[in-house]
């Protein structure tokens, strides 16, 4: 039963962190494309990374309350979403 909930828990975390990802992904091209490069000489990209039931981001402070704002209002959607037994 633990490998079936690990891997329905791992399906979240990609449907989470896939679009927050490419949001963060989009900002740091649009940094580089100003001259912005950040130590990374990228303009700042940031890794979010997700494993079985663990979530790991190195994350560049200017893009850190974006991407806490995402979590929030991501896991906020999801949590208020009816389940088919509730609708």
């Amino acid at each position: 039963m633990p490998f079936i909930a690990d891997t329905s828990f791992t399906l979240v975390v990609v449907r989470l962190l896939e679009p927050i990802n490419n949001a963060l992904r989009q900002q740091a091209a649009e940094r580089l494309a100003n001259g912005i490069t950040h130590d990374d000489g990228r303009g700042g990209i940031t890794n979010l990374l997700g494993f079985i039931d663990d979530i790991s981001t190195v994350v560049p402070l200017k893009d850190l309350l974006f991407l806490c704002q995402q979590f929030r209002d991501r896991l906020w959607v999801a949590s208020s979403t009816p389940t088919k037994q509730e609708s």
